[in-house]
């Protein structure tokens, strides 16, 4: 029997799924160890795509998604993020930004190329990196720094060999926001090295403490190197539609497209629709989550600093706490197994994230009151112990 794609028989699955699947057997349970929004989608985009699919629009559209919701798209990119883009050229479809950011990096990266990475980082990026038969050469970001991606950081890491820049703000697992000034920093860097950014910014609805979301590809200066990848996910509480987006140059838009047909053709046909009402409806919902998260973050940061041998940094956006647990257990994978084991509560290990997260977890505080209440009292409790 011959064997599988070596780039697929190295694929190793994130510590953070090991921990939820370890949680999924806990009795007692209080889970906190997956990024999604505790709300239900909106009723509004639910009879959306109900309605389309009583009206049997269950058939196949353009391999980009319909042009109707990439319309919708480019509105909305240019209301929330100043980004100006044509629809028909300039706007794609995928299935979740997980998919989209596949594709992108699936149409840039050649065999033996590298892309810089911010690091602690979404740990799906490196295993897509890997398929292409890419290099992830990771750039740490510090707590000293806010986590906070510096362009200078970067620049140590060029060689050339280097393709892409990925910049992901705000950022999961810390909750940073790299100020304008610094992405401006970033794109130079970008164009005196002719390298394109992929933009990840599907947290960019939910920023704190009066910060202004900013988005590289508002400025036309490096509109043509950058990649703004976003989604419904977060934004709409729709994580079970799987709706992404990305926004591009139109001859990379016509690459990608025609890669997307080799993948899933398109995306849900009747979701589709439910995403156009998520788009041009009443925005209401999300500065009302937005508002919920905010007081969930003030109230996890507060919790996590009267904690003995805890910290946090107050996170600037998305909706994670970046928990240091370095004066307890540096390996974090162990600590996530004893606090599960001793007290119902799943956090995600800092090393799920690469091993520059070793010494924190993640707390993912889009989650109810009531149960963040109940899950730090049990951390406070077991870390008196320890």
């Amino acid at each position: 029997m011959k064997s599988i794609s070596e780039a697929i028989a190295t694929l190793q699955a994130s510590p953070v799924r090991e921990m939820y699947d370890l949680a999924s057997k806990a009795e007692n349970l209080l889970d906190f160890t997956l990024g999604e929004p505790d709300f239900a989608t909106p009723e509004r985009i639910k009879e959306a795509a109900k309605k389309a699919l009583d009206a049997d629009c269950t058939h196949y559209t353009h391999n980009a998604g319909m042009l109707e919701l990439r319309e919708a798209i480019s509105c909305y990119a240019k209301k929330n993020c100043r980004i100006a883009s044509n629809p028909e050229t300039e706007v794609f479809v995928g299935a979740g930004a997980t998919e989209v950011l596949s594709l992108v990096i699936k149409t840039l990266v050649s065999q033996g190329e590298e892309v810089i990475v911010q690091t602690p980082m979404w740990p799906t990026l490196v295993g897509q990196i890997h398929i292409c038969g890419g290099r992830a050469v990771p750039v740490e970001v510090r707590e000293e720094n806010g986590f906070v991606l510096k362009a200078e950081d970067i620049e140590k890491k060029i060689s050339s060999k280097t393709k892409l820049i990925i910049v992901n703000t705000p950022h999961n697992p810390t909750g940073a926001v790299i100020p304008r000034e610094e992405q401006l920093k970033i794109a130079e860097l970008a164009e005196n090295y002719d390298l394109y950014v992929i933009a990840d910014e599907v947290y960019h609805r939910f920023v704190y403490d009066g910060i202004e979301h900013f988005s590289l590809a508002s400025q036309e200066k490096y509109k043509k190197r950058v990649i703004t990848i976003g989604s419904f996910s977060k934004t709409y509480a729709m994580t079970g539609w799987r709706l992404g987006w990305g926004i591009a140059e139109a001859g990379l838009v016509e690459r990608i497209t025609k890669l997307h047909e080799f993948y899933s053709s398109c995306t849900n046909t009747f979701a589709q629709y439910g995403a156009i009402e998520a788009l041009r409806g009443d925005q209401g919902v999300v500065e009302w989550m937005k508002d919920e998260y905010d007081k969930r973050r003030r109230l996890v940061t507060e919790a996590i600093y009267s904690m003995k041998n805890l910290s946090c940094p107050q996170p600037a956006g998305a909706f994670y706490a970046f928990i240091n647990i370095k004066e307890i257990d540096r390996d974090s994978m162990a600590f996530c197994k004893r606090l599960l084991k001793r007290t119902g509560v799943a956090l995600a290990p800092g090393v799920g994230f690469g091993k520059e997260g070793d010494g924190y977890v993640r707390l993912c505080y889009a989650n109810s009151v009531e149960k963040l209440k109940d899950g730090l009292e049990r951390l406070s409790v077991f870390c008196q112990y320890q």
